[in-house]
């Protein structure tokens, strides 16, 4: 907190955390305006057309699932490697079926772009003080293993 008292709600914690990582990474300010107009108006455009179209077979997607660390913590959908794991393969041709349809239509779903993010105490560091913390993200399983395809 601002005036270096104890946060003692958790309202209070969020806020001393929501302000330190507004500091740390609040983007450089522009100086290329023109620049700036163009990264705009490409994310306004509609999607480009692009004859590269990829796509997932259900080998790569079992093989990818399998490579999958077991110790991987799962985000706000709950969803571990082991669970990916045991998919019986006609769980593995669904997942096939919807990476191709996303890679067809050049679509992340935003869902799976939303982190749980955890505020962990770096070794050491005395407790009271936000900047003693450092942010982890748990994104969701399946946004990682689409990532990988897209």
């Amino acid at each position: 907190m601002r005036d270096k008292s104890w946060a003692r709600t958790n309202t209070q914690k969020a806020t001393a955390y929501a302000e330190l990582l507004k500091n740390v990474f609040t983007p450089l300010p522009s100086t290329d305006s023109a620049k700036d107009y163009n990264i705009a108006y490409f994310f306004k455009s509609p999607n480009q057309l692009c004859f590269c179209l990829k796509t997932a077979s259900p080998r790569e997607i079992h093989s990818e699932i399998k490579s999958l660390s077991p110790n991987k913590s799962p985000g706000y959908d709950l969803l571990d490697p082991n669970l990916l794991n045991n998919l019986p393969q006609n769980g593995i041709m669904l997942l096939v079926v919807l990476f191709n349809a996303f890679l067809r239509l050049y679509y992340y779903p935003p869902q799976w772009k939303n982190a749980q993010v955890f505020m962990i105490l770096k070794p050491g560091k005395p407790p009271e003080e936000a900047s003693s913390y450092r942010p982890i993200s748990l994104l969701p399983l399946l946004g990682k293993l689409f990532y990988v395809f897209y």
